[in-house]
């Protein structure tokens, strides 16, 4: 009983700190989209998540307050703090009549689990993680659990294992430890041909949930990604057929020594940012202990950490970028399951060998608390509003009964999808969602499979088409409004929008930003976030650049670089009045950047050239000279230190500079064919 009443306790706890710090509208990434799909009872993109779907729909309809957004927002919480009570009940089952200490040191890393930044971050926002790590530590329980005959545990675990992968793919990681767990208890389980239908029975009533996507499809959810009604499609989406790539679209690069050292370092290092280095530590002795006092049993354990975290990185075959490293950050939840798990079960099994635990028990206890201090504001998402805020100033500055193409991000397609279609904003306009992800495709049914140019030349057609075909006004949301190219449909910008130009006297019109809401400060931790936020203002100033409204493009660009500490876009100014041939204006606002940051060199090489076509050739020596001084590494100012010494015929100079930008740019193709000329004129 007291166990039952400490796990309550627990899941109180982790709960209320879940549902203070949790996201109260659409967040990054998928937020939009599975919101809706929640809120619909949609299908939601590769491989389809239909457990979460399942899962999502019955907490949007239980819950009888909030937008749905933050409903299913909630789902991460609820199974998340699931998850860690399960963690706990886990660990204390170890022990017939625990102690109060043994209590207390499953506690610690139970919410050492629940505090580190990985798990806590995926608690709070609309993801599927929290599902998958309650369907692992579930498994777990299951396996490991010598109340139950292992013939009943291989069943229950397939079963289990199967439906789960209907969440989220990357359980099929656990499979390596599933297989030793049966090895091990062989004797036990007799695998006869009855034993082998038995669990093939219970394997396909677990993926069975998929057949959901295929009924559901042929009633046309709003929300319903590639329209998967006919069975070419159901199983392309199943089978992630999108992706070539573990992750994304991207060619797998190939495994060397290198690639793997360079991914255990990557895995160790996100599990120390998540847990503290003592924290990682103390879980690195307690797991050692753990394989030492019941080995096979905890190297199950060790197989699931194993391949769920390393094993995943190492098969995602993609370069290790700032990027790449934040995406893979939020797959360590899975292995930090198995990892906290093993962890208390080495100090449940040490604290039954060693009677004098009160100071091991003070030292271990800080290390949760430290996690919780540490991370409480860092992962504090409830006034996370900077994609509902952004998508809304969209939709609020669209004319009335317009037509809006979307190929921006999964953020804003998803979110403005989510706002159009959940909240019913903005009705009278026509959203099109040009990946045809959340929306039905206009572009026929094989652009599901198509990929590259040929899917660019099929939307250039339809929307061309579209666009010749409405009185409306059209516009754009997107960051590459040219394609490649082979979208050259003629647009202007509009505020944070591109407007079709449909005749040449359509041109800059005004745009209504005074009524843009303010954007609430993002998280800065979060990359997706700041870009966005970053992009907002950089966009409104572009367009007033484009419009001719300086004064309002630079209260932009400071108010960006007052907040992001970046003045880089207030350099965009004198860059505009030097393309007008306004070298006057140039000349004033380079000298203010100058007067602002007078070690900035860009700002020295673009003033020095300024210098140049107001023929003041002296000045512009002196600003070079300067810009190789701050940045001996930047090769621009050398080489327009040679053009410059090339106008004063000074040969040998011409050369020095040519060969200095060679040295720090080899690719250089103007400095080599100038070089060979110059040391041709030197050599006369």
């Amino acid at each position: 009983m007291k166990k039952i009443v400490y796990a309550c306790l627990m899941f109180l706890m982790v709960f209320g700190i879940y549902l203070y710090t949790v996201s109260p509208a659409v967040t990054s990434d998928d937020s939009g989209e599975l919101s809706g799909v929640c809120a619909t009872l949609g299908i939601a993109h590769p491989s389809g998540y239909p457990v979460y779907s399942l899962f999502g729909k019955i907490i949007n309809d239980v819950l009888p307050f909030a937008n749905h957004a933050y409903r299913t927002n909630l789902v991460a919480v609820l199974f998340g703090a699931l998850t860690i009570t399960l963690v706990f009940l886990f660990i204390i089952a170890l022990v017939q009549n625990p102690t109060t200490i043994q209590f207390c040191f499953a506690a610690i890393f139970s919410f050492m689990l629940a505090f580190s930044s990985h798990f806590w971050s995926m608690a709070v926002v609309t993801e599927v993680y929290t599902i998958n790590s309650f369907f692992a530590v579930l498994l777990i329980i299951i396996l490991l659990n010598k109340s139950l005959k292992p013939l009943i545990r291989m069943y229950l675990v397939s079963f289990v294992f199967s439906f789960a992968m209907g969440d989220h793919y990357t359980l099929i990681l656990f499979l390596p430890g599933i297989l030793w767990w049966a090895w091990i208890n062989r004797r036990e389980i007799p695998f006869n041909y009855k034993t082998c239908l038995g669990i093939a029975g219970f394997i396909l009533l677990g993926v069975s949930v998929y057949l959901f996507m295929l009924v559901r499809a042929q009633q046309n959810p709003v929300f319903s990604w590639e329209d998967p009604k006919t069975l070419e499609r159901f199983l392309g989406l199943i089978k992630r057929s999108r992706y070539s790539g573990l992750l994304m679209m991207t060619k797998p690069v190939p495994v060397t020594l290198s690639y793997l050292i360079g991914h255990v370092k990557l895995f160790i290092s996100i599990l120390r940012s998540a847990l503290s280095v003592f924290g990682l530590l103390a879980v690195m002795v307690f797991c050692c202990l753990a394989l030492i006092y019941r080995f096979n049993v905890s190297l199950v354990l060790f197989l699931f950490v194993l391949f769920s975290g390393y094993g995943f990185f190492a098969l995602t075959r993609v370069n290790i970028t700032p990027e790449m490293r934040d995406l893979l950050e939020r797959f360590v939840y899975l292995p930090l399951v198995p990892l906290c798990v093993l962890a208390g079960n080495g100090i449940i099994d040490f604290s039954q060998k060693n009677k004098n635990l009160s100071k091991i028990l003070l030292i271990l206890i800080i290390l949760p608390l430290i996690l919780l201090v540490k991370n409480f504001n860092t992962l504090n998402r409830r006034n996370d509003f900077i994609f509902y805020d952004f998508s809304r100033n969209i939709l609020k500055t669209l004319p009335k009964d317009s037509i809006m193409f979307t190929d921006r991000a999964d953020e804003t397609d998803f979110i403005i999808a989510y706002l159009t279609r959940i909240h019913k904003l903005r009705s009278d306009i026509a959203y099109i969602d040009c990946n045809a992800g959340v929306s039905k495709s206009i572009y026929g049914d094989n652009y599901y499979t198509i990929w590259g140019r040929p899917r660019l030349e099929i939307r250039y057609n339809a929307e061309t088409n579209i666009i010749a075909n409405t009185d409306r006004q059209v516009f754009y949301s997107t960051v590459l409004p040219n394609q490649d190219y082979v979208i050259n449909i003629p647009r202007f910008r509009y505020g944070l929008l591109y407007k079709v130009r449909k005749s040449p006297n359509d041109n800059l019109s005004y745009f209504p930003w005074q009524e843009l809401y303010a954007l609430r400060l993002p998280l800065k931790q979060d990359m997706r976030s700041n870009f966005l936020f970053y992009s907002h203002f950089e966009t409104l100033g572009d367009y007033f650049l484009d419009a001719n409204r300086v004064i309002e493009a630079r209260k932009q660009f400071e108010l960006l670089g007052l907040i992001t500490h970046n003045n880089i876009k207030l350099s965009t100014i004198p860059w505009w009045y030097f393309n007008k041939g306004n070298y006057a204006k140039a000349l004033e606002e380079y000298l203010k950047l100058l007067e602002l940051k007078p070690d900035w060199p860009e700002v020295m090489v673009n003033l020095g050239v300024v210098y140049e076509k107001v023929n003041k050739i002296e000045q512009a020596e002196k600003m070079y000279l300067r810009a190789v001084e701050k940045d001996p590494q930047y090769s621009q100012a050398y080489y327009d230190l040679a053009v410059l010494y090339w106008r004063k015929n000074d040969w040998k100079k011409v050369t020095y500079y040519f060969t200095k930008v060679l040295e720090l740019n080899p690719n250089h193709s103007d400095a080599k064919k100038f070089l060979a000329m110059a040391q041709a004129n030197t050599q006369r």
